[in-house]
């Protein structure tokens, strides 16, 4: 196949050669073109590109081969180009048509619009058309009315005019005999009004004298009124004076006894809200004459002897008075007492920390969970959910915040009157040391922290340098809330 193909370059080489009709420009290239060593060259890369190929088939244990020629993939080569160059132009020309043919879409559109356009004007100017011509069929009815009525004003304004010429000639006879009459009346008129006028003067004079009489007339009676009330007066004066010591007296006896009622009434209420304050501080187990001696400064000042104000009284006082100043001055003691307990009631934590809970560990004597020897428990464990909130049972300010050691992540509260509270395990902190803190303020998150076997709040209350029984507050807190 080799050698037939190079024997056919040689032949069309020497054609083209030995051809002496072409141009000797054409000669020349055609030289160069097709000169033995170049064509070679194309014949030996023709064949490297396209090589003779076999495909084997097996089939049933045999062997066959197909044989694909150089010129044949030649040939598919020129197809699969001539393929591929007419689906390139093909979809160009399909995109081509499909652009044109959106244009002229759009064109179309356009048109339409401005037909639907055109047709909207034609439809508005033939009803403004047809409103112009029916107002103009009105105006002339209307005008050929008009001129209907003119003609019958022109007759009614002559006849009117006739009448108005006779009116005005007897107007004229009339007004001539009114001059003369009216002549006299001015006359007769100023005659009156002098008359009138001089009566009026003597009305005047004759009003003038009776109002005086009557002016006089009336002080003299309001005189005598006075002189009669006095006289009454200083009848009565000497009877009112004695029924009005007596009432005084009375009133004084009736107000001695209500305000003797009222205060006895007070003092039973005090002692009564004081016998029930008091009993609440005891069940927390907590000493009310300890605490008011060690805080006397914020509770109140001194006791006083009931008769300290009664010293520098005359003997001339009544036995009763001094009963009911000595009741007023143990009111006044024992309503300070009621304040200071009040006061101090503010202050002591008988709130649960937390909204919901369980007592997982009580306080004392117990089994410690982590050497499981006997051991003293300082608290009580509320059990909850981990980040429940917990609360300030009472206002104090935050003395101590700890985030390391056996309570973990700890605060303290100094509630005031040598009361402390702590509470430790805390998952998150939410106040700083030196805080104050009001009732029921938000300050911590129940955690897992420090020396814990689970989810809970460690809650201690303190006086002093001594450790108290949680419980007992929370268990007199629920009693003040039922009452």
């Amino acid at each position: 196949m080799k050698l037939l193909l190079d024997n056919f370059l040689r032949f069309i080489s020497n054609i083209f050669l030995s051809n002496r009709n072409f141009p000797n420009k054409i000669r020349t290239r055609s030289l160069r073109v097709f000169d033995l060593s170049n064509i070679i060259k194309i014949s030996r890369t023709f064949f490297l590109i396209f090589p003779d190929r076999e495909i084997y088939l097996r089939t049933n244990g045999r062997v066959r081969f197909v044989t694909i020629p150089s010129w044949l993939q030649l040939i598919f080569l020129l197809f699969l180009v001539s393929l591929f160059c007419w689906i390139t132009f093909t979809s160009s020309q399909y995109l081509l048509h499909s652009e044109i043919v959106s244009a002229k879409n759009n064109k179309i559109k356009e048109l339409k619009l401005s037909y639907s356009k055109l047709d909207d004007k034609y439809n508005t100017s033939r009803k403004e058309f047809i409103k112009t011509t029916l107002e103009l069929e009105s105006k002339h009815k209307h005008l050929v009315y008009l001129v209907a009525e003119k003609n019958k004003l022109e007759q009614d304004l002559k006849k009117i005019t006739d009448d108005l010429a006779l009116f005005k000639q007897k107007h004229k006879n009339q007004k001539n005999k009114n001059i003369a009459i009216s002549s006299k009346i001015e006359k007769e008129k100023l005659a009156l009004s002098n008359q009138i006028i001089n009566l009026k003067n003597v009305m005047d004079k004759e009003r003038e004298y009776s109002e005086s009489l009557i002016k006089e007339l009336k002080s003299s009676k309001e005189d005598a009124k006075k002189i009669s009330r006095k006289k009454e007066e200083y009848k009565n004066s000497a009877e009112n004076l004695a029924n009005e010591i007596i009432d005084l007296s009375e009133n004084i006896e009736r107000l001695r006894y209500d305000q003797q009622y009222f205060a006895d009434k007070i003092m039973d209420r005090t002692n009564d809200d004081l016998k029930s304050l008091e009993s609440i501080i005891k069940m927390t187990g907590l000493n009310l004459e300890k605490i008011i001696s060690n805080n006397s400064k914020e509770l109140g000042g001194p006791l006083l002897p009931l008769d300290w104000q009664l010293e520098d009284h005359s003997d001339e006082a009544s036995q009763e008075a001094k009963n009911f100043q000595k009741t007023v001055l143990l009111m006044e003691e024992q309503l300070i007492k009621w304040q200071s307990i009040h006061m101090l009631m503010k202050r002591i934590p008988i709130t649960a920390p937390v909204k919901t809970y369980y007592i997982s560990s009580p306080y004392g004597r117990r089994k410690d969970p982590f050497t499981k020897k006997w051991s003293f428990h300082s608290g009580i464990d509320l059990g909850g959910t981990k980040g429940q909130s917990i609360f300030s049972p009472a206002p104090g300010k935050v003395t101590s915040v700890s985030k390391t050691g056996p309570y973990g992540k700890m605060i303290e509260i100094d509630h005031g009157f040598n009361l402390r509270t702590r509470y430790g395990h805390l998952k998150k902190i939410l106040v700083k040391r030196g805080e104050i803190v009001e009732f029921k303020e938000r300050i911590g998150l129940v955690g897992n922290t420090g020396r814990s076997t689970g989810s809970h709040l460690h809650y201690e209350v303190w006086y002093g340098n001594r450790v108290l029984d949680p419980n007992k507050f929370l268990k007199a807190g629920k009693h003040v809330f039922k009452n």
